[in-house]
């Protein structure tokens, strides 16, 4: 929930998240769940119950970064954790439905990547900044990599978007395991590397790959 990447393919999409957090905060592996009349696959942290990677069983993808366009002051309490507003979006049909509908008020500021398979693939930055949403349709055949605002100013993500532009212009045989082996070399935070956030680490990846109309979660 602290690095994510989107890379299109030629019959769908990968996208790929490091969740950088408190070591000893628990984790269910994905796991298929019904929601609504939706089959609906995620990672469950046990102490919230929600979570900040899913999709459907026809690759319609929500992933949560913390914060919105800047590090935010924290409040001491919030109207519920950001991770079930992620399992928010499959009460709509549509990730646009999702957007226009959901109630954030008293939610703390988050960023959202949601993807949605159809004639065209469709790409959307959602970010709410605690006051008010902002929504961006992103040309879906370009790659894209965002950052936490809490954990990463705005240099350090300039830069880590440099070389992840250079690495893909550079590598012509692009595949779900070699942007894998990416994150792994080049995200995985250790504890005391971000300053401020010394008891932070990169605690799992987690892949979602949609390719001919297949949809799979990779979890490490």
């Amino acid at each position: 929930m602290c690095t994510v990447s989107y890379i299109p393919l030629e019959s769908g999409f990968v996208l790929t998240s490091n969740r950088d957090e408190n070591p000893f905060r628990d984790t269910l592996e994905p796991f298929e769940y019904q929601l609504n009349d939706k089959i609906v696959t995620f990672p469950k942290d046990k102490i919230a119950g929600g979570t900040w990677i899913a999709h459907d069983q026809k690759g319609r993808t929500a992933c949560l970064l913390n914060g919105g366009f800047i590090k935010h002051k924290r409040k001491t309490a919030y109207k519920r954790s950001r991770g079930f507003v992620v399992l928010d979006v499959y009460n709509y049909d549509t990730n646009l439905e999702f957007i226009m509908c959901v109630n954030l008020n008293g939610f703390e500021p988050f960023t959202f990547v949601l993807v949605e398979p159809g004639i065209r693939m469709q790409l959307i930055s959602f970010v709410w900044d605690g006051k008010r949403k902002y929504a961006r349709l992103l040309n879906s055949d370009q790659p894209y990599l965002w950052s936490s605002s809490t954990l990463y100013n705005q240099d350090v993500h300039d830069d880590r978007v440099k070389a992840f532009m250079k690495w893909i212009e550079v590598n012509s045989q692009i595949t779900p395991h070699s942007i894998l082996d990416y994150h792994k070399d080049n995200y995985n935070i250790k504890i005391g590397e971000l300053i401020g956030n010394e008891g932070v680490e990169t605690v799992s990846i987690t892949q979602i790959t949609r390719i001919h109309e297949i949809t799979k979660t990779v979890y490490h």
